[in-house]
């Protein structure tokens, strides 16, 4: 059964969701109270759009004890879902609105922005704070997903303001350059990118992770020559 396990993590980590799904339940046939497992399974499900799925694999863990990871994911899929959620007791979990913006950029990177958007908008109105929105990488994350959701003006009203308060961070630049490549500027997109890679961005997963993507969107208009 541990072999059957290792797969399905190892193909989880890689993103091969369905694959994990399948190991996952074969695994849980014989372990049914494996609750990480469990746990894992409705990530799976929930990066996959299996919504219904992923509720009731997370209602399962929160059935065994509760798990302050899984409790936001299962509040983030009832908001998307239109069913009854608590953010409200989420509020003493510092942690609680990075993973909420972990599943809104997953549910956005699948193409589903309809919910995206409603789930930003319930992220924004219940579960941000000022604390929270106050660092430089979460503003960094959140004029990201804005251009993702393609509302480009206050994405710049956000990326001024940032720009404004943290002068030489790679955070600002980062942000301007996913601005810029939406608006089309390839070249300045590059430039800022290089900028942010330039000033630590190059030592932040997150921020490799969408140079990445850069790279790979831009690969396809035949726009980027890249330095990185």
């Amino acid at each position: 059964m541990n072999e059957i396990l290792d797969k399905a993590n190892d193909c989880k980590k890689r993103f091969k969701l369905n694959d994990a799904s399948v190991l996952y339940k074969k695994y849980l046939q014989e372990v049914p109270d494996d609750v990480k497992a469990i746990a894992n399974l409705g990530i799976c499900e929930m990066l996959l759009g299996k919504y219904r799925d992923a509720l009731i694999s997370f209602d399962k863990v929160l059935s065994a004890g509760r798990d302050d990871i899984v409790s936001v994911y299962r509040a983030a899929i009832a908001v998307l879902l239109g069913e009854k959620y608590d953010l409200v007791s989420l509020k003493n979990n510092e942690e609680a609105p990075s993973f909420f913006m972990d599943v809104i950029e997953a549910v956005v990177d699948a193409k589903k922005y309809a919910d995206g958007l409603r789930m930003f908008e319930v992220f924004m109105a219940e579960l941000n704070s000022a604390e929270w929105f106050g660092e430089a990488d979460n503003q960094y994350r959140v004029i990201v997903l804005i251009v993702e959701l393609g509302d480009i003006e206050t994405a710049e009203a956000l990326c001024r303001n940032l720009l404004t308060r943290t002068e030489f961070s790679w955070q600002g630049q980062a942000a301007y350059g996913r601005i810029l490549e939406a608006k089309g500027d390839a070249d300045g997109a590059k430039k800022a990118y290089d900028t942010a890679y330039n000033r630590g961005g190059d030592s932040d997963a997150r921020f490799m992770g969408d140079v990445k993507k850069a790279k790979f969107r831009m690969l396809n208009n035949g726009t980027w020559t890249p330095k990185l």
